[in-house]
């Protein structure tokens, strides 16, 4: 039996419209919304169990207030060294931030319309006029909460794990100047975070960064050829465009290097435009 004590809070506002007239059918859909949580960290594929030296409390070296042993920060040997600095913080509230899953807007709208022509005519001009159809999709969402994070060992352990990287004072999470590689863009400033330190977990945020958003538009056209031989036999020709518009949707930046020239860099892109086509025989 696993019990948690993590709590876990979410906020909407939700908007919908459906809208039927004539030919054409759409609908909206909107959602302004919040998730905050204690479960995210720095870990896995959704930032989850992060820092394995806080399962009750969190030493963090802030800037302001430095883990040192001795005076530096050199990671006590054999049990030798004064440890001085530091904050100590709860688990709850060091881990307590945006879910790596938020997203603030999310738009989705759709239509679809048929045609109207040809419903009286028959033969071959009746195959080529009536039976046709188009409809879309768009979904709209905002970027991804992401954390900046680095390998650093733990202690003297000699083991090395992904920590939260440590903020630096007075610099800007945006980027400005000439990316260092001209075929990456640089989403975040490299110089606003550095590795955290040996002796303590680091004092970023977390899930303090946020990615690219998604744009798409999904169309298909559909063509609907009732065969004469017997009722309900049918011919359907079918387009799909996924990304009709070749819209370019950006990965997420690389974030687990904080402190390197390519932190806060995105190197690739979602898929382009996709057209396939298809048929099917109803009987």
């Amino acid at each position: 039996m696993a019990a948690s004590d993590v709590d876990s809070n979410y906020n909407g506002l939700q908007v919908s419209l459906t809208k039927r007239r004539g030919i054409l059918t759409s609908s909206v859909a909107y959602t302004y919304s919040k998730v905050m949580t204690m479960g995210d960290g720095a870990g896995d594929a959704y930032n989850e169990n992060g820092e394995p030296e806080c399962p009750y409390t969190c030493l963090v070296s802030t800037a302001a207030n430095p883990v040192l042993v001795n005076g530096g920060t050199v990671p006590v040997v054999n049990g030798t060294g004064v440890q001085t600095g530091g904050v100590v913080e709860g688990w709850k509230q060091y881990y307590y931030g945006k879910a790596s899953f938020d997203a603030t807007h999310i738009l989705a709208m759709s239509f679809t319309i048929e045609s109207p022509w040809g419903k009286g005519m028959t033969g071959v001009e009746g195959v080529l006029v009536k039976g046709w159809s188009m409809s879309g999709i768009m979904h709209f969402q905002s970027g991804a909460p992401l954390t900046a994070t680095d390998s650093v060992n733990i202690g003297n352990s000699g083991v090395s794990a992904a920590r939260r990287a440590n903020m630096v004072p007075g610099a800007t999470l945006s980027f400005t100047g000439a990316c260092s590689n001209p075929k990456a863009i640089c989403w975040f400033n490299p110089n606003a975070f550095g590795p955290a330190s040996e002796l303590g977990a680091g004092d970023t945020p977390v899930n303090n960064l946020i990615g690219p958003h998604f744009y798409q538009w999904d169309l298909s056209l559909r063509k609907t050829i009732a065969l004469p031989w017997r009722e309900g036999l049918s011919i359907q020709l079918q387009g799909d465009a996924y990304n009709a518009f070749n819209q370019t949707n950006w990965n997420n930046p690389t974030v687990n290097n904080a402190g390197s020239t390519s932190f806060g860099q995105i190197t690739g892109s979602l898929p382009a435009r996709v057209v396939q086509l298809g048929g099917k025989f109803s009987f």
